[in-house]
Parts: structure tokens; sequence; C-alpha cells
């Protein structure tokens, strides 16, 4: 069951009764709750015949006997006498009482905080959403809430702020044989735990294994211990049978590491995605992560380097299918870090041949390098290397579009793996959480087609309030105008194909590599989603290097407004 997060919450669970059926709660801290009996009601004017009825049973004397409902009434010299009162047949009424075992689904207030009815039977996620709709169109009633200890606002240094963070730990898919069985990658992420509070962390794999075979994917800190594992799904042998899982929570190693990825065991193991998923509750620090490169989403045959792109200029440079575009916009992160290590940059970089390699970030919109994000190296093998800089540095301007370049010092060239870009926030309002759910591909002329090898869980429950979900996405096209990328709502399916369309999710994608995004979303919380590409010209291309889903929240005082069914 997914946990509950809401400050004012409806949650289905179960079964829990006797019969079967189900529960339905409506809670609140320190806010008003809906009487049961309204509750009910209005469940079911959404759903006829949704609310379950609680079964009474008759109440017997200590013979055994059942005992029926009486009045008194005056009898024979005005004395009170009891007689039995009867239906419209006049029978006795039997005296009934709920069920013991099921009395807390009879709508009674449990506390001030809880009412408690019983659905009559499970519900699809359709039905769950009417339910959903429903409740959230219907103001509740004005009940006084029972007296609380005073709460924290949140977004202060002695509040917090509840949200997600997602860290991508490939920009490039792989394929792991039997024969290839251990393979640890050289791709490494870096990991400060000081850098969250109320942290939970948890290991996320897109991938799948061929025929009865056992694989795992694990999680290796530097020293390659193991800190996390999840099992790889046994749902086919291709690429196309990928299915979403992740790990139970782990524990990272305290302080500053980094982290790669083993793969291990038997069959053609593809691997789409590999993620840490951080799940914060009143946090008042976060490290927020943007992805600056992106190869191939399919889990094909490669070395252990995950090569995405090289690059043989002697100056500054970018790739037109890799290099991934983003927008900052500072209005959204409060509050960024006092100092020089406010912003980081981490890149997997090596050279071949060459003396040696550089890698910086660069502002696209001015065209201007931010100096103190350059890195290089002399080796000849991958290596993670991180810049840090003071939210101050020269260019670094809020609104403008960002992205990394490289170059050679030298005859070679400058290998890429990685990379991305962090910023460090404390006295934590405001965040921008990303999540990737389409990389690097080129589609041909006439195609209509989802992609799911980037297949993300987003629920909108796990932040205090979200403001706005927007499609961000780098793509370019070729003799191929007007073709789209939309996002697509897979319910809640962790694999296969068949989602639908979220409404105003497209980008129209015309020209060169750009950076385009849309308004504001409406996602489904708890679902799926993936990427659905249309080339429309019949004789171009499309070329998505990357789409992902742009979350902006921000902190409520006392506590989430959302109202949400969670299951």
């Amino acid at each position: 069951m997914t946990r509950l997060l809401e400050r004012t919450r409806s949650r289905i669970s179960g079964p829990q009764s006797r019969d079967g059926s189900l529960y339905l709660y409506l809670e609140r801290a320190g806010g008003a709750v809906r009487p049961p009996e309204a509750l009910a009601a209005l469940c079911e004017a959404a759903l006829p015949g949704i609310v379950y009825e609680n079964p009474l049973l008759p109440v017997l004397d200590e013979a055994g006997r059942p005992l029926v409902l009486t009045e008194t009434v005056d009898g024979p010299g005005g004395l009170p006498v009891e007689r039995p009162i009867l239906d419209e047949r006049g029978r006795p009424i039997p005296l009934e009482e709920p069920d013991p075992a099921t009395e807390r689904l009879d709508g009674v207030s449990v506390t001030a905080q809880e009412a408690v009815i019983a659905l009559a039977r499970p519900v699809s996620d359709g039905e769950r959403r009417t339910l959903l709709a429903a409740l959230d169109a219907t103001p509740r009633e004005d009940v006084p809430p029972e007296p609380e200890p005073p709460r924290p606002v949140r977004g202060g240094a002695g509040g917090g702020m509840h949200l997600v963070t997602v860290i991508e730990l490939w920009d490039k898919g792989a394929q792991v044989t039997p024969f290839q069985s251990p393979r640890t990658f050289d791709t490494r992420s870096p990991l400060d735990t000081a850098d969250f509070d109320g942290a939970t962390f948890y290991f996320e794999i897109v991938a799948s294994v061929g025929g009865t075979d056992v694989s795992a994917a694990s999680l290796l800190d530097s020293s390659d211990t193991e800190v996390a594992s999840v099992a790889i799904p046994d749902n086919g042998i291709n690429v196309a049978d990928v299915t979403r899982a992740r790990s139970t929570a782990f524990t990272p190693t305290s302080g500053a590491d980094n982290y790669r990825v083993k793969i291990e065991g038997a069959g053609t193991n593809h691997i789409t995605a590999t993620r840490i998923i951080i799940v914060q509750e009143a946090a008042t620090k976060t490290q927020t992560s943007w992805s600056l490169l992106s190869s191939l989403d399919d889990g094909v045959a490669q070395g252990a380097d995950q090569l995405i792109w090289s690059n043989g200029n002697t100056s500054y440079t970018t790739s037109n299918t890799n290099s991934v575009i983003i927008e900052l916009d500072k209005t959204k992160l409060d509050n960024i870090i006092a100092g020089s290590t406010a912003w980081e940059f981490n890149v997997m970089l090596w050279r071949l041949s060459a003396t040696s390699a550089q890698a910086s970030l660069f502002n696209k919109t001015d065209n201007a390098q931010i100096a103190s994000s350059e890195v290089s190296t002399t080796s000849t093998t991958p290596v993670l290397l991180t810049a840090t800089f003071a939210d101050s540095e020269t260019s670094l301007d809020s609104g403008d579009q960002f992205e990394m370049r490289t170059k050679v010092t030298g005859s070679g060239s400058a290998r890429t793996s990685h990379a991305d870009l962090r910023v460090r926030l404390d006295s934590l309002a405001k965040s921008v959480t990303n999540y990737r759910f389409a990389r690097g591909n080129t589609f041909g002329a006439s195609v209509d087609v989802e992609r799911w090898l980037q297949r993300i869980l987003y629920d909108g429950t796990q932040f205090d309030q979200v403001d706005a979900v927007e499609h961000h996405c780098t793509a370019s096209e070729v003799f191929a105008d007007n073709s789209t990328i939309e996002v697509s709502d897979d319910n809640g399916n962790d694999d296969g194909v068949g989602g639908v369309d979220v409404a105003s999710s497209a980008v129209t994608v015309n020209g060169g590599r750009a950076f385009y995004k849309t308004g504001s979303l409406t996602l489904d919380d708890g679902d799926r989603f993936i990427a659905h590409m249309t080339e429309v010209s019949g004789l171009g291309s499309l070329i998505v290097v990357q789409s992902w889903l742009n979350v902006e929240s921000t902190a409520v005082a006392g506590g989430r407004r959302r109202v949400a069914l969670v299951f």
C-alpha cells in the first residue's frame, strides 16, 4: 500500500472486514472532518451501490432467545407495561446490533479526526478517480477539530517540506549476457547524505530478463559494497519487455560518496534506466538535479564505460544528439545556499589519445562559459569529476538555458558517459523535481509510437503542494516540421504499452536542437507515465534527446492541503 502523506486525505485499504469489504477513511490533521453520513452519501451518489451496509445481528438474551424492540404503554389501572413493536405485517421487530467484527464500518466517527465508512467491493482506477473527484468537489462540513499541539510552519529553519528528488544514475542503457555477468559499470554518481534530511532512499530500475532466469541490479558505493538491490523483472527476453521496479528502502553510506551499478544473473538482461529516488518528509534541505547528457534508451550491448559522446574538437562544442538543454528558473528554488558549493557540475570524463579532456557548463542563451564549472583530466579511463561554484557565478542567470560542452587538448577525443547539474537548498520553501520519461532516440518518417523504456511513477501526494507540472524537452527534427512529443498516462502499469495522452502535454518540434516546454499539466497521482512520439512529415526524422516532467512544489504552513485516495 502506498504510504499516506496527506494533510486531508482519503484512503482505500483492505480487505479488513470478514466479508471482504473495503474501508474508506476520511482523515485530517488540523481541519474539519466530513461527517460519516455525508461521506457515505457523497460516495453513493458518485458510484451507486458502492457503500457497504454493515450487517445487523439479532441480540440474544441469556437463554439464547432473540430479543425484540418494545415500547412502554399504559396498562390496566394505568400501570406501565412493555409490549413488542410490530412491523407493517404485525410481526415483532427484532432487536439488532452491528456485527462486532465490523462495527467500525457503520459510519461512526472513531475520533474527531477520522470518519469511517466501508465500500461494498473493490474499486477500479477509474472509479477511484471518480470518488476522488467527488470528494474534492464537495466542501467538508465545518466540524470543530480536536485541539492539536502547535505545528511548525514549513519553509523555515525550524520547519520542513515534503518532496521527492530523483538522481538519474545512467544516461545510457545496457545489455548484459550470461557470458558478461556479473558486470559492474564505470559510470558513477555522487550522493552526500548531508544534503538531505527526513530522507528515505530507494533504488529504481527499468529492466527485464528473459525466460525463468534470476538476475539482479545492485547499487554499489565507492568501495564496491552493495547498499541496495532489486530483482530484474522476469518479463521477457526483448528490450521491449522492460518493467519498472523499485527496491525497498536502503541506507546509503553516511556522508559524501559515489555510487555505480552492477548487473548479475543468468539470461540476457536489458537495463534501460537506473535511478535513486529520495522521498523526504519534513525536510529543511535538499539537492535538486538536472540531467545534461542523454543517449539511446535501448538496453543494447556495449562496454562497461557506457560511452555516449566522443568529441575531437579543440574548442568547446556540444552534441546535437546527446546534449540536453535545460532552463534554470531560480524563482522556483528557495533557498539556494550561500557559498562556493551552492551549485555542482558532475561529469564522467576521459580522453582517447589526446593530452587532456575538458568539460564545462555553458549558458546557451548568452553563449557564455560558467568558468568555475570547468573540469579537466588526463585519465584514459572514465573518472568522475565534480566542480562546485556559488550562485553568484557570472552568467549563471535565472531564466536562461544551459548545456554541457566538451573539448580536447591535443589530437584525440574527449569522452563522456554521464553528466548532471545540481543545486543545494536549505531553509527549504520551494523546489523543483525532474522525472525523466524519455531518452535519446531518432524516429524515421511517418512514425507514431509510444516509448516506455524510461517509465516513471509520479505521485503528487508526496509533495506539500504541487504548483505546476510541465513537460520539458530537448529535441530536433530533419525535414520533419511539426513532429510532436507527448506525455502518455499508462495508469498503474509498470510494463507494456497502451497509455492515453495527457491533455496539453504535446511539444511541437521545428528546426535544430532546442529546448521546449508546455504549460502546467494535470496528472493522476500514482500513475505511470511514458512518451508518445509522432513524426508527421512522411520523409524526415524526429530526434528526441530527452523529455522530463518538471515538478514545481512549495512548502505549506501546517501541512498538506490536498485530498487524495491512496491505495
